[in-house]
This record gives structure tokens, sequence and C-alpha cells, in this order.
């Protein structure tokens, strides 16, 4: 099989330089990525030394070892035992020590109006002005500094601020309704709450200060140290300030910081830290020399960086144990309370410097757009944290405030051409919508500075792949998909530039990670082509360190990961690795798996194996076929539970029946008989019989969380007769309402 891309000069990225940087030191003769691979999973402790070198974490103390243990998952080990790093100062030094003067960070408004650009050291400067405001507002170190924004320069200077002090960020989009809003704040009892009381989206403006008002109301209750309310009207880039100071004269905006504990902070209450020489103190000693061989793959701070020439006004006093938690993320709350997961503010960054700075060639000379999803507003989701981490690199980064899709999907396009974007995040929905626009590929084939296409959110289909190929994009731009997780904030499995890409697949499992595949038995059937269970094998950096309100054993961190095979991370998608290529297709949830027939109780099958009867597979391979049709917008596949009459009528069993949802392209669109029935026989010629859905309906919309993921579980639940109650984290809740008409609780269907 041919690949549809290799990179056209691998001996010049830096993945190929630690390679042989590696194959030096060790005195190895690693070849391909997947020797390195695996040299990586059975050397860990080597591997994350030498990733630690090559990140260029600037600490106060040095770790005195890669791990206090790596001999299993469970408990989690503790990382880089010793070392003490401020988070801010390492997503700034790299910049500041390359290009001081350099553009940092360009902001715009939805369809490129309104452009902010910070230099690094004007970033840091904003940087340090809104620490020093956050420290004047009582806010230190462990504090929550909890923020509904947009993907604006504020949230990214209040996280980078409160990282600065010592503070402890946690975000949610504007998209997230009151309960979801009370439910995620809740948890971590901020003490000072940012809020954005407009957003503008596809050219309408939504004034959210009735929905804010309530999930202030509530949390007033809930929240007993929340001293402030921050009300931002719009973006302030032009002010040197934390709001825009004149308020207009709206009651629902005063009620919101009308109660005497919150306040706002005004401008002139901003003050500026003195310096403190014991933030400037270094060891002499390090355990792990930052002069190893392979210095020059990155621009990096010398261990003779200085912070108070960095940093100026502002010098950075607030240093925490390297593995600490800092960056608290919720999952999406689809079943249930969302978890906040606590992350590592230093593994998180090791982790993207891996990911992105190794596997995607990303550094100083880098400029990054992630375009998370149609629903631009969400700076919760785990890809919008990987800005950060690219500008940790060094990279210049591209952040967008509104819809993709206007004017037009191929606006996002110019704005690459523009911005001279490198390295472009985006989803196969995204994809599919350019695919659909006629001005694009006339600007995609202009995209000579376009390096990496990083697909995320969910698998990416062979068409799409090979539409991009097909004299749609530069020939030598490299197609990613990836899949991982705010569980890790990176990637497990995904493309990297010393990997080919063949079709939709995910070229490699990243390195560190330990991946195989485990059928229900716990057996490992990674190399015979069967879909299985994901599962990490040995201890990763980016474990999550705990989650928040867990209890001293982490019960609910131990059943959410390592309950279904003990000392094993279970991830939850169900996965294939093909034997010919050795790249990984995802299939869809492992919750979300389909089993159609999957009971061996009805008669007329019992005389045969059950292997014959069973047919186990996910959802990305219907979605896969369903993506070729144009006049099919959108589509949802799920298993729906049934009762079945058995052959001899006396009584009933349980069943599961493949059900299909289409949402039509064009408005007023029908799904016909035809259409339905082209659907089923494409299915049947490309996957097997057993893949045709029983039914296959109209709805007029796809549920999806504000990350853009379809919402499979739910809607399964639903049309099963269960009772869905928590709708929150749900993009477009109003939708699910269509789908009650579809469940028939009771009803006794005929057998197959």
């Amino acid at each position: 099989m041919a690949p549809l891309w290799t990179h056209p000069s691998p001996h010049l990225i830096r993945l190929d330089a630690f390679r042989r940087h590696i194959n030096k030191q060790y005195n190895e003769h690693i070849r391909d990525y997947a020797s390195l691979h695996r040299w990586s999973v059975e050397n860990l402790e080597l591997f994350y030394r030498e990733l630690w070198n090559f990140s260029g974490l600037v600490t106060s103390k040095p770790p005195l070892a890669v791990a206090d243990s790596l001999a299993a998952m469970w408990p989690r080990p503790q990382w880089f035992p010793g070392a003490e790093m401020n988070f801010t100062e390492n997503v700034l030094a790299t910049g500041l020590a390359a290009h001081q003067d350099m553009i940092a960070v360009s902001a715009c408004r939805e369809g490129g109006t309104d452009w902010r650009h910070l230099t690094w050291i004007q970033l840091r400067d904003q940087v340090a002005l809104y620490a020093s405001a956050l420290q004047n507002a009582g806010i230190g170190k462990g504090d929550r500094v909890a923020t509904v924004v947009t993907n604006s320069l504020e949230a990214l200077l209040i996280a980078l601020a409160s990282g600065a002090i010592g503070a402890i960020f946690s975000s949610t989009s504007p998209d997230t309704g009151p309960k979801g809003i009370v439910e995620r704040f809740s948890q971590i009892q901020p003490k000072i709450l940012f809020v954005e009381s407009n957003v503008l989206y596809a050219t309408k403006r939504r004034n959210l200060r009735e929905r804010l008002g309530a999930a202030v109301d509530e949390l007033k209750t809930k929240v007993t140290g929340l001293d402030k309310v921050i009300v931002i009207n719009d973006p302030t880039w032009e002010k040197s300030g934390l709001y825009v100071d004149e308020l207009p004269d709206d009651k629902s905006d005063k009620a919101i910081i009308s109660s005497p504990i919150y306040s706002r902070l005004r401008v002139n209450d901003l003050t500026f830290n003195a310096s403190s020489e014991s933030a400037l103190k270094r060891s002499s000693k390090p355990l792990l020399d930052l002069s190893s061989s392979f210095k020059y793959l990155l621009i990096i701070p010398s261990t003779s960086y200085s912070l108070q020439s960095s940093w100026g006004l502002f010098v950075l006093e607030e240093k925490n144990p390297a593995d600490t938690h800092l960056l608290p993320m919720n999952s999406s709350g689809t079943t249930g309370t969302p978890k906040c997961i606590c992350h590592s503010g230093g593994a998180v960054l090791l982790k993207n410097k891996l990911d992105l700075g190794l596997g995607m060639d990303m550094g100083i000379d880098s400029t990054y757009y992630q375009y998370t999803t149609t629903f631009d507003h969400q700076t919760g989701w785990m890809m919008w944290n990987m800005l950060i981490g690219a500008l940790s690199l060094g990279s210049r980064i591209v952040l967008y405030d509104g819809s993709p899709l206007h004017p037009t999907p191929s606006f996002q396009l110019s704005l690459l051409e523009s911005q001279g974007v490198t390295h472009w995040g985006t989803s196969p929905k995204f994809l599919a919508g350019l695919r659909s626009d006629p001005e694009s590929s006339p600007i995609a084939r202009r995209l000579e500075g376009l390096q990496n296409v990083l697909v995320s959110g969910s698998p990416l289909s062979t068409s799409l792949s090979a539409w991009f190929y097909a004299d749609n994009f530069p020939q030598h731009v490299g197609l990613h998909n990836g899949s991982g997780g705010t569980d890790l904030v990176g990637g497990i499995v995904g493309g990297n530039n010393l990997s080919p890409v063949f079709g939709s697949e995910l070229a490699a499992a990243t390195l560190g990670m330990k991946v195989e595949i485990w059928n229900a038995g716990g057996e490992n059937v990674e190399g015979s082509g069967e879909l299985g269970e994901l599962v990490i094998t040995k201890p990763f950096v980016s474990m999550p360190v705990k989650f928040w309100g867990d209890d001293s054993t982490g019960r609910r961190y131990f059943d959410t990961y390592f309950s279904l095979f003990p000392g094993v991370w279970s991830h939850g998608d169900l996965i294939s690795k093909s034997s010919v290529t050795g790249g990984y297709s995802i299939h869809g949830r492992s919750d979300g798996v389909l089993n159609p027939g999957g009971t061996d109780g009805c008669s007329i099958f019992r005389a045969l194996p059950v292997v014959l009867i069973r047919v186990r597979f996910g959802t990305a391979e219907l979605y896969d076929v369903v993506s070729r049709f144009r006049e099919i917008e959108d589509s949802i596949v799920v298993g729906q539970r049934v009762r079945r009459c058995q052959q001899n009528g006396e009584s009933d069993i349980e069943d599961e029946r493949v059900v299909m949802f289409i949402k039509m392209k064009s408005p007023g669109a029908a799904l016909d008989t035809s259409l339905q029935s082209r659907v089923s026989e494409a299915i049947r010629k490309t996957l097997s019989a057993r893949h045709v859905p029983e039914e296959i309906w109209q709805v007029k919309d796809i549920p999806c969380t504000v990350n853009g993921k379809k919402i499979e579980k739910v809607v399964r639940a639903i049309i099963s007769g269960e009772k869905v109650t928590s709708r929150d984290s749900i993009a477009n809740p109003e939708c699910l309402d269509e789908y009650v008409k579809f469940s028939m609780p009771g009803k006794l269907l005929a057998r197959l």
C-alpha cells in the first residue's frame, strides 16, 4: 500500500535529530519511528530524562530523579520529584530568549476583524499587569481563578497571570448553561470569577447576562469564598485593565455585581510587586544536564537566564513542585456531574513539547492556529490549552473568536495564508465543510507555508483524506489524524513527521505511550487486527494528579481508568491496528460499541457458534461511509436496546439493534426511501450486511458537546427509554426532544 504522504525532508526535523541523539548517546541503531517508539517504552526512565533535557524547562530547584518509581501505573508515580518551577515563566521563557521583539500572539474577531498583536515583551508586560491586579484583589498561591470567557486575549492573559502567581486557573465556555457552570465551579470553589456578558457568533450578538446572572446567584450559595465577579463586556485589547470600565446602564449587569461581596477591579487599582532575589536562585548541580549534545534542537534559555531582566515590572516569586496540580480541566459531563481532572503544570508542558515540539516539529519559527470546533467560544477543552503549550516552544499563536463559517468556510484558509500559519489544528467536520465550499481548493493550493494539519475531535474519514491530497492542498503538507483526550492533555496515537500517512489511519503511538489493544478477557490482540479496548500498560508523564474532591484513596480516579483492567489504563476507545501499515483506527467509544444480535438467546441462532452471530463494531466506520454522501450534513449511530419475541413466541429477550439518524444538508430536504436504500447498500458493500442499520431516520440536528463531539451515549439512553437529566454540557440540547419519539420502552418487536 502506497502512503498518501511522507515528509519531504525528514533529516531536517527535530524528531529525527532526537533519533540521532539517542543513537549516539546510548549506542543504539534506531532507523525509523517504530524503533524509536519501541526504545522509548522499553527505556521509560531514559526516555523521560532525554525529554526533560529537550524541553529546556526552567526550574529554581532541579529534579532529584525522573520518578519515584515506574514499576506500576497505580498508584500514580510522582514525576521529577524535587523540581520546582513556575508555569508561566516556562510558557514565556523560550520566546523571550529567542526573539523578544517578534509577535507572540495575534488575536482577531469573527471574519478577521479587530486584529491585535502582542510581541513577547508586550505579552510579558500584560501578563505582569494582570498578575499584579489579581494579587491586589487578594488572589494568591493555591487560590482558584475561574472564567467563563471566549477564545480572546483576555482568556490567555488571565490564564498566564494565574500561573505567574501560583493560582489555579479553570475555564469553561460561554456556551455552558447555568447548571453546567455551577457544577464545574462549585467543585473547585473559586475566589474570583470572570464572565463575558456578550459574545459574537455567526454575526449575531448574544446577550448572556440573564444566564450568567442565574449562575452567579446559585454560585453565591455554594461557593463561600467567591469574593469578586468581574464582568467583561467586550475584549479589552486596547485598554490596560481587566474589563471595560464603562458598563451599560443595564439592571442585569448590575445585578451580577450589586452584592457587597462582588466588586470590579479598576485600572487604577493595579499595583506591581517588588523584585525578589529569591526568585533568581539557580542550583549549580542539576540532575538533568541541559548541556546535552542535542541542545541545538530548540533555542532554549540558558541556565543563567535572568528572570529579573526578563520580567521587568514583575518578578515571578511563586514556584510550585513540577508535579503538582495547576490546571484543572472538566470532562464533558454528558452523563453526570463533570469530573474535575487536575493536571500537573510541568507535566502538561512536557507533554505539549513532546506532541508539538517533537511530533509536529513546532518551534520558534512556527505559527500555530488551533480552531477547535464550530463552537469557538470553548476555552475549557484541552486543545485550547495546547495553544499555551505552543507558546512554551517559542511559537507564535493565533486566537480566533467567532464562527469559522463566516462569511464562508474558505475564509479560514485565507486566514492561514495571511497570517503565515505553519501548523493548523482543525476537525474532520470542518474539513468536510471545506470540501463542500467551491472557493476552498484554489486558496488551499496556495498554502505553501503550511507544514502540518492536526485533525482531532473525531475520526477522520478515508474520503476526506483522499480529498485533501487530491490536488486540494500542497503535497508537502502532513495531514495528521490524532486521538488523545482531556484526561492526559495530549495524544495517545496519531501522526508525526517521521511516519507516513496511510488513508485515515492514525500513524503510530506517541513516544513514551505503551499502547496495547485488549479484548474483554484482557488479552493483547494488537497483532491480529481485531477490535479491542485501547489500553496503556506503562506510566506516562501526563497522567492526572488527581480528581478534585476525590477521597483519600483516589477511588473515582481508579474507577475511571483502572477498574476495567486493574493496573492498566483503559481509555474508553475501541481501536484496531493494521498488520500491514502499523497504523491505528479508532472505531468510536468502547462504551458505544455496536453489538446487533448480541444476545444468543434467540432460538433461531442457538445451533450456530456465537462467533457467527455476533458482530462487534464501532460507529466510526459507519460515519466514514455516510460522509461520502454530499446531500447528508451529519449523522449519528447508536445501539437501541429492545425486546424481541422468541421464535416460539412464549417470551421475549433483550436485544440490541443499530439505528442511524441523519441530518440533511439542505434545509427542507427529505430523507426519502431512495436515499435510505443507497446508504444501506453503501454500508453493505463497504462493510457487511451486519453493519447495516435496522432503521434510518431523519432528524433536524445531531446533538454534540461544545467540543463538537457527537453524544452517542445520551441518544442511546433516550431512544432506549431512559431519562436524561443533565443537558447543560450539550451545545444544542433542544434537539434532544426530537429523539424521544423514537423511544420504544416496553414495545415488543418481532424477531429478526
